[in-house]
């Protein structure tokens, strides 16, 4: 998940703005009761979080495409049929049993000097899904060798590794951003009863 953009950061500023309104004219009108102004607060409250829940699922839709899309370009595309796309299975299943990261670098060099692209290829994006782990080895070096037989990809995996590293720091402000900060009066509420609450 890369950074949110502004434009996106001021359409949900927006939706909160707009339910923050609403919930002050909700409480300042002397012509509604007290269950009128919760059901209306209620009201409000499903329909902010439907439109902040779109805006959120907008973004990182795009930001899963930009994912895949760099996955494909790094480690080649795994859309296949008839025999191909079992030996692609195989050589998938094949590198997913792989729990040292000195054993997968053997077979990456035995499958770069046999010409086994797609075998090549499911070992070094196991390895990069493993770059990180604290246990099995340095699989940060099986990237490498892979990135340095396959010079035409090596950008494209850095790319994908930074677009990782930054998915985590976005995840905390996209926690943030798309929000909706509730009135203390549905503090003990929870969103299936808001509706319900609402559709009175």
């Amino acid at each position: 998940m890369p950074d949110i953009p502004q434009n996106i950061q001021n359409q949900a500023a927006l939706i909160q703005d707009r339910f923050n309104a609403t919930v002050t004219e909700t409480r300042e009108d002397p012509d509604l009761t007290t269950d009128a102004k919760m059901r209306r607060l209620a009201g409000a409250w499903v329909d902010a979080e439907a439109r902040m829940g779109t805006l959120r699922q907008s973004f990182e839709g795009g930001s899963q495409q930009s994912v895949e899309s760099l996955t494909k370009q790094a480690f080649g595309a795994t859309g296949a049929s008839g025999a191909d796309a079992i030996s692609v299975r195989d050589a998938d299943d094949r590198a997913s049993r792989l729990e040292d990261a000195d054993e997968a670098l053997k077979l990456l060099r035995r499958a770069e000097g046999n010409g086994d692209t797609v075998l090549s290829r499911a070992i070094a994006q196991h390895a990069f899904g493993r770059r990180n782990d604290f246990f099995g080895g340095d699989w940060a070096g099986v990237v490498d060798a892979y990135s340095e037989a396959h010079p035409q990809v090596a950008s494209k995996i850095s790319e994908l590794a930074n677009l990782r590293s930054e998915s985590i720091k976005s995840g905390f402000a996209a926690a943030f951003v798309f929000s909706i900060h509730k009135p203390s009066e549905l503090d003990r509420m929870g969103l299936h009863a808001a509706q319900a609450m609402a559709s009175k």
